[in-house]
Order: C-alpha cells, then sequence, then structure tokens
C-alpha cells in the first residue's frame, strides 16, 4: 500500500491515544486538515496496522464522516449492483 503523506502520520501520532474518542478525534482533524475518506483509510491502516475492513468500518460509522455515510452506502449498494450484472 502507498505511504500515507507526513502531514497525515503527524496527525495520527500526536492525537490517538489508544482508544475510542481519540481515535474518533484524530479521524475528524484528518477530514478537517482536507483530507478525503481514502486517505484516511491509509492512515488507519498503515500507522494503526488495522486490517482493510475494520478501518472502512470504523471510517464508514465515524462522527466525521457521519453525514457522508448514507451516500456511500448507496454508492457501495449500487456498485455492488453493477459488478453483479
Amino acid at each position: 500500500m502507498q505511504m500515507i503523506n507526513e502531514a497525515i502520520k503527524k496527525i495520527v501520532v500526536e492525537n490517538y491515544h489508544g482508544d475510542e474518542d481519540s481515535l474518533q478525534n484524530t479521524i475528524s482533524l484528518i477530514k478537517i486538515a482536507g483530507y478525503s475518506q481514502m486517505d484516511t483509510l491509509k492512515a488507519l491502516i498503515c500507522e494503526l496496522d488495522l486490517p482493510i475492513g475494520e478501518a472502512d468500518s470504523i471510517i464508514l460509522n465515524s462522527k466525521a464522516w457521519a453525514e457522508e455515510k448514507d451516500d456511500n452506502l448507496r454508492f457501495r449498494h449500487e456498485l455492488g449492483e453493477s459488478l453483479e450484472e
């Protein structure tokens, strides 16, 4: 997997302390800094050594990305249907 940039790495290292609150805060800070869900996914995988499915679920259900959850689920459903055709 592609390495994450140093700015995102710094956000994770300085703000994640091993608990749910700091994880949610870290995800929010990554988003506030202008990074995408994909950037956040890479950060959780690379810096926290999370499996892709777990990292994806955390982001999908995070407070920071809550407004996009319905759109993401709809996109995934439509993508899945188109791949089955």
